[in-house]
């Protein structure tokens, strides 16, 4: 058969064998023998979508040494790729096919497209999975059979990557990224950036045709809105230059964004007003803007520094001062607030009191004065003895002697607080005794009065008596006579140098000296025995002391006393009653009239008289002679102002008793123990 036929009937069977191809049936005649994916031809926008023919055996022709055929990939973007290559040796080249697999480099295999041009170089298609790896291998057919190429493999790049930044809260900078690797029949067309306010359906923004420039502004957002932007971006890989590219375009991922608020700052103090050198604590709060917030504070002294969203301070001076927060968000707004805090001076507290020494029991009077500061105050007493107090002004009452510090404490209403104290000594109780020398008198007996106190400050600025009757003394120890009957409570009284008084009485009963006179006969005679009795009250009280006169010279002592009248006459005893005190009173008997019993009848005459009467005034002179001369050898006193030892009212009968002095003797004795006075035993009663 000659060369032309040849060349007929070879592009007799080709011809149909390409419109097989291209309508996804492989032939059943390719060589060599290969396993292979079905042959349609894909290409398109999205997805691995190959042609869906099946995997045929392709049987080798017996012919001559086969073409080869050396592929390469000179360009991917995310969901395309641009293939080149070169073939030699081919002789009356019919067609190249193109076969993927995403298995490995040994198949299975897919036709993704027939290039019916012999001088055919590279094929683009798109639909392949972004960050997906590919093989890739071309085949040759011609006059003579099928050659394969190399097998080459690519990863897809990923999709681009869109963030943003919020410069203003109306104004956004996007960015983005592009992995795609240019060449070939890949070429850059265009980023479309999209923009959707809310759910409203999205629309262009941008676009930008320069692949390098991956940064765009968008302006004029409204504040508080939500926004949803995403990027397109678009790669050409077939007919680029002309009316009708064939375009890759893949969407980046999706971010939303809303728009913020104006940033607007606010500050507050946690005290308005405080003292130098307290610390307050201010709190800086942003609303609107952005996050990340940063903050910067200025404390009066005309300077920021950065700090958090609160911050301590303290102020060295007194008077008003401003703080100010300053507050930056994350896109660079800025907004400033400020708050005016009044320095005050510390609180001063002074302490005072009515006395820095008592007595126990004695009431103290304390004052705690507070100045500057912030009002108002609590101001708290401890006094030093577990008692407390409050309030600026108290009153204690000490249980206890011994030195105490009473301590002020003051907290303005900022929190400071000063403290003041001051000393108090405290005594123990005063304590006074008062005593008389006795509790019962006669007016006009002097008493003595005995004071004494202890304790109490130990020092004495006023002490003395009240006698009850007016008088008094300002002594501790005095004396006092009451000039009339009644009962005295007679005070002593002492006041310390704390002021303490204490008082202590004594009762004095005062009552006259009565003497009741026993009854006694008005008249009696000579010789006869008359009772004399008196009752004594008031005065000191017993014993008393009481003496007679009977006024004819004869005494005697007792209560109860017996006297006999030796002549006739008239005669008014006194009894003296004298009390234990030396007070007196005397009392005077009615007049007693004496009478001498009459003479008897003369039995001689006057011559016999007148001889005893000699007679008998010889005897007396001897006797008197006699009586002078002994008493004068014995020592005997004469009975004149002699204390009778022995009331004549307790004579015995049996016993001497002495006519001259009326004392009873035994009846042994021979002269009267009292007067010396001769005892006859006619004188026995």
């Amino acid at each position: 058969m000659g060369a032309g036929v040849t060349l007929l009937l070879l592009g007799s069977i080709a011809v149909p064998w390409l419109a097989a191809s291209l309508g996804g049936a492989h032939p059943a005649t390719a060589a060599p023998v290969r396993s292979a994916p079905g042959d349609g031809a894909g290409s398109g926008s999205g997805g691995s979508g190959f042609g869906g023919g099946s995997a045929v055996q392709l049987q080798p022709a017996v012919v001559a040494p086969a073409a080869t055929v050396a592929l390469s990939v000179d360009g991917t973007s995310p969901s395309a790729v641009s293939l080149a290559w070169s073939s030699s040796g081919a002789v009356a080249t019919n067609y190249f096919t193109v076969y993927v697999s995403t298995a490995g480099p040994t198949g299975p295999w897919q036709s993704v497209g027939v290039i019916n041009s012999a001088s055919a170089t590279a094929f683009a298609t798109d639909g392949l999975a972004p960050n997906t790896t590919y093989w890739w291998q071309v085949a040759l057919t011609d006059l003579f059979g099928t050659s394969y190429s190399n097998v080459v493999n690519a990863t897809q790049p990923t999709l681009a990557y869109l963030n943003y930044t919020l410069v203003t809260p109306t104004n956004a900078v996007f960015n983005w990224t592009n992995n795609a690797s240019y060449g070939g029949l890949l070429q850059f067309a265009s980023y479309v950036l999209y923009e959707a306010v809310g759910t409203a359906p999205a629309s262009a923004v941008a676009t930008i045709t320069t692949v390098g420039t991956r940064s765009t502004s968008v302006a004029g957002l409204s504040a508080g809105a939500s926004y949803s932007f995403y990027l397109n971006t678009s790669e050409c890989f077939g007919g680029c230059g002309t009316g009708s590219p064939s375009l890759a375009v893949t969407e980046s991922n999706a971010v939303t964004l809303g728009t913020p608020l104006p940033l607007v700052a606010s500050v507050s103090a946690n005290r308005p007003s405080v003292d130098v050198g307290q610390l307050d604590y201010f709190t800086c709060t942003p609303s609107g803007g952005t996050a990340p917030f940063t903050f910067a504070w200025d404390l009066g002294n005309g300077s920021f520094v950065p700090g958090d969203g609160g911050i301590s301070g303290s102020f060295g001076s007194v008077g008003p001062v401003t703080v100010t927060c300053r507050v930056t968000d994350g896109i660079a707004s800025q907004s400033t607030a400020a708050t005016t805090v009044t320095v005050n001076a510390d609180p001063n507290v002074t302490v005072s009191t009515n006395r820095s020494t008592a007595d126990v029991g004695q009431s103290v009077g304390l004052t705690c004065d507070v100045t500057l500061g912030v009002t108002p105050y609590s101001i708290t007493w401890t006094f030093g003895d577990t008692v407390s107090a409050v309030g600026g002004v108290a009153t204690h009452v000490y249980g206890a002697p011994g030195a105490y510090a009473a301590t002020c404490s003051a907290t303005d209403a900022t929190g400071t607080s000063a403290v003041a104290l001051l000393s108090v000594d405290v005594s123990p109780v005063l304590l006074v005794s008062a005593a008389a020398s006795a509790t019962a008198a006669a007016p006009g007996t002097t008493l003595s009065f005995t004071g004494l106190a202890h304790n109490g400050s130990g020092a004495y600025s006023a002490y003395g008596w009240i006698f009850g009757d007016g008088s008094t003394s300002a002594s501790m120890n005095a004396t006092h006579a009451f000039g009339a009957d009644g009962n005295y409570s007679c005070q002593f009284h002492v006041t310390d140098s704390n002021g303490a008084t204490v008082a202590s009485s004594t009762d004095v009963r005062v009552a006259a000296i009565s003497v009741a006179l026993g009854t006694v006969a008005s008249a009696t005679g000579t010789g006869d025995t008359v009772h004399f009795a008196v009752t004594v009250a008031g005065g000191a009280g017993g014993p008393y002391n009481v003496s007679w006169s009977f006024g004819d010279n004869g005494t005697a002592y007792g209560a109860s006393v017996n006297h006999t009248f030796a002549s006739a006459g008239t005669y008014r005893p006194v009894v003296t009653v004298t009390d234990r005190l030396g007070a007196s009173s005397v009392a005077t008997f009615s007049t007693i009239t004496v009478t001498a019993p009459p003479p008897p009848e003369p039995w001689f005459s006057a011559g016999v008289v007148l001889g005893l009467g000699l007679l008998l005034g010889v005897i007396g002179a001897a006797i008197a002679l006699l009586w002078q001369r002994r008493t004068g050898e014995r020592g005997y006193p004469s009975h004149a102002g002699r204390v009778p030892a022995t009331d004549p009212a307790k004579t015995v009968k049996g016993m001497k008793v002495c006519r001259v002095c009326g004392t009873a003797n035994l009846s042994i004795r021979e002269t009267c123990e009292a007067c010396g006075a001769a005892l006859p035993r006619s004188w026995l009663r």
